[in-house]
């Protein structure tokens, strides 16, 4: 996926009672940290996403973690992999999309018979064909919106695991 559809997150720095800590306990708080701001930012993409006709754009978010090739340490990210989110993420110009899909929207989000759901999708399909598909940006939101609470929680995390670990858990 591009990296214009990746939210990715960091952890800027370490609790100070780490400072003397074996290198691996820092990385592994790294890790910590880092995993539950790439969890949070998931659930959020995910809530973010356009659900679509089947919901598979939305289920399709997922997140990782990985080691980074910055000083940082480790990279949380977190993105949509449906093939197609990109036109609703970007928006599209004007053109004649299939109807199938859109009648099968049309079908399930209004309970319509085949029929008039074919209708209906030819109706959005004239639509798009004269104004386009407006873009969402549902990951720069994301990105943009939540990025505060992610460094919070990422910090919180840190925190929790140097208190363990000058308790001896």
């Amino acid at each position: 996926m591009s990296d214009d559809l990746r939210v990715s997150v960091t952890l800027g720095s370490l609790p100070a009672e780490l400072a003397d800590s074996p290198r691996t306990l820092t990385r592994a708080v790294q890790y910590a940290a880092v995993l539950a701001g790439t969890n949070y930012l998931w659930r959020k993409l995910a809530s973010n996403t356009p659900k679509g006709a089947t919901g598979k754009a939305r289920q399709s978010v997922h997140g990782d973690v990985s080691k980074g090739l910055t000083i940082e340490g480790f990279v949380g990210y977190a993105e949509p992999a449906s093939g197609y989110i990109i036109f609703p993420q970007e928006g599209t110009r004007p053109h004649w999309p299939p109807i199938a899909p859109l009648a099968y929207w049309a079908q399930r989000k209004f309970g319509l018979s085949a029929d008039n759901a074919r209708r209906v999708g030819y109706l959005i399909a004239r639509k798009i064909s004269r104004a386009g598909v407006k873009r969402q940006d549902f990951v720069g939101k994301t990105a943009r919106e939540e990025r505060e609470r992610t460094q919070r929680i990422m910090a919180a995390a840190a925190g929790r695991a140097a208190r363990d670990y000058r308790a001896g858990r």
